[in-house]
């Protein structure tokens, strides 16, 4: 009868659950959006697509497994620090001289639409 209650005791306490061997941590929807800086909705839709596991609980209630906002986080910071050496610096946008742009200007001009070009 004690060990029977010791494990209500832990279905009661999910802090409890990983004192478990073989079980592993979850976290609601709800925890695990506070811990990972993004919205409920952004949460879910990473679940659906796969990129964060978890289970089902019941009709409505959704639980993500701890280990798995763990890798997920550090895939993202993996790809983000990627990124951010692969970004170029913002150049100024190009004046097109092009035989084509030129028509089209000739063609707006013969319109009576007048392009004035801005000087920098």
């Amino acid at each position: 009868m004690v060990e029977r209650q010791s494990h209500l005791r832990v279905a009661a306490d999910p802090a409890l659950a990983s004192s478990l061997p073989g079980v592993e941590r979850a976290v609601t929807v709800t925890e695990a959006a506070t811990v990972m800086g993004a919205d409920e909705s952004t949460i879910r839709k990473l679940v659906v697509s796969g990129e964060l596991l978890g289970y089902r609980l019941g009709k409505r209630g959704v639980r993500i497994y701890v280990s798995s906002i763990q890798d997920y986080q550090q895939r993202r910071a993996i790809v983000t620090a990627g990124e951010r050496k692969a970004k170029a610096p913002p150049t100024a946008p190009r004046r097109r001289n092009d035989a084509a742009h030129k028509e089209s200007l000739a063609g707006l001009a013969a319109l009576g639409i007048i392009f004035k070009p801005i000087s920098r």
